[in-house]
């Protein structure tokens, strides 16, 4: 199996769209049938890879503050550059609501009972040691704090890796 070229450019708007729109609303529907409000609240994204979800969901659900950890610093401007693209925003919102930082395999860089609610979408199954993250995670939220886990589709799946629609057998 081979690589795909990289994805178009209506490859990449829709791929935005399917971050920004699908897997962001997801999460926020998930949470808020719970009875659980973002609107004002603390949230952390673990695995924030592109940082298109959490746009998404700081545009949607306008949380108090959103922080996206990575292991790969979240490159802003190309972020910035897709928004547009998309047609959805001109510019990122006030670092103050939206920021991201650089973690480590082990580690979040957040003070203990800082997060209202944790999110990862379609991360763990590259966290190397997840009981240690989960633990992790837990230290971050606050004691009432929720942690919403998406895991689609497995390695080992019908699909292979959530990257399989990029490779061409």
């Amino acid at each position: 199996m081979a690589l795909s070229e990289p994805p178009k450019e209506h490859d990449a708007v829709a791929w935005f769209a399917d971050h920004f729109d699908v897997a962001a609303q997801q999460i926020i529907d998930f949470v808020a049938s719970d009875g659980i409000e973002l609107e004002g609240a603390t949230l952390a994204d673990i695995g924030s890879g592109d940082g298109i979800i959490d746009l998404g969901v700081v545009v949607k659900a306008r949380p108090a503050k959103l922080v996206g950890y990575d292991l790969k610093a979240v490159d802003t401007d190309a972020l910035r550059r897709s928004s547009v693209a998309a047609g959805q925003t001109e510019d990122l919102p006030d670092q103050d609501v939206l920021s991201f930082a650089q973690s480590e395999p082990d580690r979040i860089p957040a003070p203990n009972d800082t997060f209202d609610v944790v999110f990862s979408w379609s991360v763990f199954e590259h966290v190397s040691n997840p009981v240690l993250m989960l633990n992790e995670v837990h230290r971050i939220l606050k004691p009432e704090g929720v942690f919403f886990l998406q895991l689609w589709p497995f390695f080992h799946s019908q699909h292979g890796g959530h990257l399989w629609l990029t490779i061409d057998e």
